[in-house]
């Protein structure tokens, strides 16, 4: 009788931390297709402390660090389509002033002073617009090596998935 509660409390034990580890290695895949989809709202709700929560902590950082980056790259593309839009303004500001200004010209001196102040105009647009390309490439460069980063994070966590997976599966075979 001592034996037969041994048993079946050694196999309720034992389904219990199979049913653990497997709940664990699907909840992580899951994230993991919600992430590849675009979706970084999502967090991993495991809380265990061993390989498994570490990978699931990792996740989380990883998880949190691409969504910073997208929205900050977001936020730079914003800048960049106002800055142009600016430009644009400026430059239709230009065309109709330069318009004017040759309506107006009864000499030539008169004329090419009016031109010379249209282009130191249009050249501090430019470096602004060159400063404001600089920063987003910057940022894109960041992004580019967030971006190794992470899928070198995830190369890592599929590996540790799938060494997880494999003791799963033996514990499973010796049970």
């Amino acid at each position: 009788l001592v034996l037969l509660a041994v048993i079946f409390t050694t196999t309720y034990l034992f389904i219990a931390i199979y049913q653990s580890l497997t709940d664990n290695v699907r909840e992580i895949n899951l994230a993991s297709e919600r992430l590849g989809n675009g979706d970084f709202s999502g967090a991993l709700a495991i809380d265990s402390r061993d390989e498994l929560g570490d990978i699931a902590s990792s996740f989380g950082q990883m998880q949190q660090k691409i969504h910073a980056l997208l929205t900050q790259f977001n936020d730079d593309v914003r800048e960049l389509h106002l800055a142009a839009n600016d430009i644009h303004q400026l430059t239709d500001e230009m065309k109709q002033s330069i318009a004017t200004q040759q309506a107006n010209t009864h000499s030539v001196v008169s004329a090419i002073s009016q031109v010379s102040d249209s282009v130191n105009v249009i050249n501090e647009s430019t470096e602004g617009a060159r400063q404001v390309t600089e920063t987003a490439n910057r940022h894109v460069n960041q992004g580019q090596s967030v971006i190794s980063e992470t899928a070198t994070a995830i190369t890592n966590i599929s590996e540790e998935v799938n060494k997880s997976a494999g003791v799963i599966n033996k514990l499973a075979l010796h049970s």
